[in-house]
């Protein structure tokens, strides 16, 4: 179910090609760096193989670092900024690989983003902005 809403959320936001390839890294790139720059073989270790789990955490890291660049108000962008920080503290108390996913996750958002500030697609014009959409919700007070 969470992964169901996180694709939705991710796809309305980036669009399906960079939602696709965001799940296809979140499964796939970490053991691909691991197997870079780690001497041993960490794929047989269950602990540190993300799988489909990791690709969920990287889908919502993705927007996390989407957000911390586009976001209006100091208090979002420090919610954003919390999200790798609290991965790598998971990482580093646990030993595992979800946390460092999730940091993959957010660097992933934060590239993709400015890449597509750099090159925008003309055929493409956005119908909103993160900042305007977390700004002005208003909840009511019960």
């Amino acid at each position: 179910m969470t992964l169901a809403v996180l694709a939705a959320l991710a796809e309305w936001f980036w669009g399906t090609p960079v939602m696709l390839a965001s799940f296809a890294s979140g499964m796939f790139l970490p053991g691909l760096i691991g197997k870079l720059f780690v001497s041993t073989d960490i794929s047989t270790e269950p602990r540190n193989v993300a799988g489909s789990s990791g690709a969920t955490y990287f889908l919502a890291a993705t927007l996390a670092g989407a957000l911390i660049l586009c976001a209006g108000e100091r208090k979002h962008r420090a919610l954003a900024a919390a999200v790798p920080v609290l991965g790598l503290a998971t990482w580093f108390a646990q030993d595992n690989a979800h946390g460092l996913v999730v940091a993959y996750g957010f660097l992933f958002g934060v590239l993709v983003w400015l890449v597509r500030r750099r090159f925008p697609r003309p055929d493409r014009t956005p119908k909103f902005t993160v900042g305007s959409l977390v700004g002005k919700r208003q909840f009511p007070i019960s």
